[in-house]
């Protein structure tokens, strides 16, 4: 049998309101992937918007390099409307990702689901290299409920190319047949892993 192949990962997490440092669970989930990674054997740099909860406060240790792309000097009014704030960052994004790629050389793009972010599936395709989606929830619904977002057009069809763009989709959630159907409804066939508990279980939709 030959031993698994082993890349080098460039995992993208451009969600804003989770910083890497902090104490919510996405935060925690998103060291313990790096962690698991890492000691898999796999070479990872992570690049994200935030670091740390509050300006000044120390980085988290990490197994692995972290690289931050803060939000540019939008104005204040623009920054306060996500269809804005998060598709310029996520133009700034490519750029930077594509600079650090030509020094990192990933074989493999790992991206954190967040709903207006291309990034990740621009730098693989550009790159040549698969793009593995992980998805917590449903965030067009979810952020439509929670924070008021507007669901439909330019979200929804936003929302359809991140998923439709990933090579393999993760899903990590306690329901994941909830996932799996929100899925099929919006990708074509494709492989979809439910990571439970730290385990990963496989699921073929078609």
């Amino acid at each position: 049998m030959n031993p698994p192949r082993l890349h080098r990962i460039l995992f993208v997490h451009a969600a804003p309101g989770i910083p890497v440092g902090g104490v919510a669970g996405g935060a925690v989930h998103i060291r313990e992937v790096v962690r698991a990674m890492v000691r898999a054997g796999h070479d990872v740099l992570l690049v994200a918007r935030r670091g740390s909860r509050r300006s000044g406060e120390p980085l988290p240790v990490l197994p692995c390099p972290l690289k931050l792309l803060p939000q540019g000097t939008l104005p204040g009014v623009l920054q306060r409307i996500p269809q804005v704030d998060e598709t310029v960052y996520d133009h700034r994004l490519s750029r930077f990702l594509r600079s650090e790629a030509s020094t990192y050389e990933p074989t493999l793009v790992y991206e954190r689901f967040s709903l207006f972010s291309l990034a990740g599936a621009n730098l693989a395709r550009h790159a040549g290299v698969p793009f593995v989606l992980e998805v917590n929830a449903p965030l067009a619904r979810e952020r439509s409920r929670h924070e008021g977002l507007q669901e439909g057009g330019f979200t929804r069809r936003r929302e359809e190319k991140i998923l439709a763009a990933a090579d393999r989709v993760v899903a990590v959630s306690f329901r994941p047949c909830f996932l799996g159907v929100f899925l099929v409804f919006l990708l074509r066939p494709c492989v979809f892993y439910a990571i439970l508990a730290v385990s990963v279980v496989r699921r073929f939709f078609s």
